[in-house]
């Protein structure tokens, strides 16, 4: 059964959890902001995430089916991280990825990384010693619906591009990345 998904969540809230600290940059178009935000200290952000990317996949003929798109990965310890595009005039979440880098991966009681492609392979134990701890896992990437065309103006344009900005700058911040 296919749940009604969530209302929006109100800007104001979440523009309080888009605090200095969790700011990594400004686009270099369109004149947005990055930010990397955790969904536990930043619940109301989260949720509208969550109900952004189950609107996107909905669209494209997936999603999960619930109210909003919010998984164990975006609350485990340490949670999977959020890399999303602020529009600071129109007060919108314009996109986002979902992240984990290797050092923050913890492994569950089967010796198993604990991300979302474990489910899909077996790691060998080389790939888990000498590639995993440099390795990024990026997921659940969406573009707002009203920003996936270029009918929408100049914002929609660079949603996309400014996704790539912020992944850029994770680099920059995690030099460690290879993979």
């Amino acid at each position: 059964m296919t749940e009604k998904i969530i209302d929006p969540i109100d800007s104001a809230l979440i523009e309080a959890e888009l605090t200095r600290d969790k700011f990594l940059r400004e686009t270099n178009k369109g004149n947005n902001e990055i930010y990397v935000v955790d969904g536990r200290e930043c619940p109301s952000t989260m949720r509208e995430i969550g109900r952004l990317r189950e609107l996107a996949f909905r669209a494209a003929g997936g999603g999960t089916g619930k109210e909003c798109d919010i998984d164990e990965f975006d609350l485990m310890e340490p949670p999977c991280r959020q890399l999303i595009v602020w529009d600071p005039e129109s007060k919108l979440i314009l996109g986002g990825y979902r992240f984990i880098i290797g050092r923050d991966i913890r492994f569950d009681d089967r010796g198993r990384p604990r991300i979302a492609t474990a489910h899909m392979f077996d790691f060998s134990e080389r790939f888990v010693k000498e590639y995993l701890p440099n390795t990024i896992e990026l997921g659940r990437s969406f573009v707002r619906l009203e920003y996936q065309s270029s009918r929408a103006g100049a914002k929609a344009i660079f949603a996309l591009d400014n996704l790539w900005d912020g992944l850029g700058a994770l680099t920059v911040v995690y030099p460690e990345i290879k993979y």
